[in-house]
């Protein structure tokens, strides 16, 4: 019984921590997107960190990032000249 608790338990962190990477990956991406990238690059980045907040059910990190995402799209709608 103490070991399924156990395991139980390290499942939890594991999952925890796989969406914590997922973060810092997409985040990581969207750096250097925004240093070479096209606007609709940098939308597309953008929109991947804010699927990964919400994949890991964080709903600040997921609000703030999906705005900010908003605002990357409709910049890349922009006409150029």
């Amino acid at each position: 019984m103490r070991f399924k608790w156990l395991a139980a338990i390290a499942m939890i962190g594991f999952s925890a921590s796989a969406c914590t990477d997922e973060i810092k990956d997409a985040e990581k991406q969207y750096e250097i997107v925004q240093r070479s990238g096209t606007p609709q690059q940098k939308c597309d980045a953008a929109r991947k960190v804010a699927e990964a907040y919400l994949r890991a059910k964080d709903a600040a990190g997921y609000q703030r990032t999906n705005v900010s995402a908003e605002i990357e799209c409709m910049h890349s709608t922009l006409p150029r000249s």
